[in-house]
């Protein structure tokens, strides 16, 4: 299941990069062709990001801190150094979904009002 869900949520983060994001898919039901509101993705994204971030840095934590040593099921020498290299891309899912967050915050930001330049006519 967990699996299931780190995907899910993976499928998600393509949503900042894709249309999908922007208007949800005629196919949703009650809520399809409907824009999705850019605040609430920036919001939830962050959230998640951020979220991820302090997950992945926690469990880094817990296997190589000093919580692990003496763990009779924790793998030593090559097998582990082979474990801790697969799990290692893990530590950049948070960093790359806030960056491509702040990437999609930008994209969709509301154009700043500046001063009005009124043109005058000749009489």
């Amino acid at each position: 299941m967990l699996s299931v869900l780190t995907e899910a949520l993976g499928l998600l983060t393509l949503g900042l990069v894709s249309p999908w994001g922007e208007v949800l898919p005629q196919w949703v039901p009650v809520l399809g062709g409907r824009r999705v509101p850019p605040v609430l993705v920036v919001a939830v994204a962050t959230a998640g990001g951020l979220a991820v971030c302090l997950f992945t840095g926690a469990s880094a934590w817990m296997w190589t801190g000093p919580e692990n040593n003496g763990d009779p099921e924790a793998p030593n020498g090559l097998a582990g150094a082979v474990m801790t290299a697969a799990y290692a891309p893990l530590l950049l899912w948070g960093p790359a979904l806030l960056a491509v967050t702040a990437d999609f915050a930008c994209r969709h930001r509301r154009p700043q009002a500046g001063p009005r330049v009124v043109q005058h006519r000749a009489a």
